[in-house]
């Protein structure tokens, strides 16, 4: 660690260098007002600068980290994805509806931001959407299935 002496020549060793440069004035003479001006502006503008960036780096690397490590519910768009209709005697499983229920965003239990949510009992499968659904939250549906299909 630098001591008393040995930081003052290092700090006038600096000034020189600087000097040598033009960044700084020769010793005793003044800098002139518009050059000094000058400085005192683009430093403010670079300050605020490095600021700027410093914030909006900080930011977007914590919702890229976030993002990544899955932290954030991910909602599918849903923007081309229209109901599919179900008829009486149409060939379907339970286990074929719960799949395709999963793959447009329903869930067992309520998540916030799924399209709603079902539930298997017996042979039947109850379905109820959620605000963010195409319904709305609106036409809860009870599917029966009649042996396997």
């Amino acid at each position: 660690m630098l001591k008393g002496n040995d930081l003052s020549s290092a700090f006038s060793r600096f000034r020189r260098f600087l000097t040598s440069l033009g960044l700084l004035p020769e010793p005793g003479s003044r800098v002139p007002h518009k050059r000094r001006t000058v400085l005192v502006s683009l430093s403010a503008v670079l300050l605020v600068f490095c600021c700027l960036y410093t914030y909006y780096y900080v930011r977007f690397s914590l919702l890229i980290d976030s993002r990544l490590a899955g932290h954030l519910y991910q909602q599918t768009s849903r923007v081309f994805a229209a109901p599919r209709r179900i008829s009486v005697g149409d060939s379907m499983t339970p286990t074929q509806l719960v799949n395709y229920l999963q793959s447009v965003g329903y869930a067992t239990g309520p998540i916030e931001g799924a399209a709603g949510t079902y539930r298997v009992v017996d042979s039947s499968v109850d379905i109820r959407p959620s605000r963010y659904s195409f319904f709305e939250g609106k036409n809860p549906v009870r599917v029966d299935f009649a042996g396997r299909r």
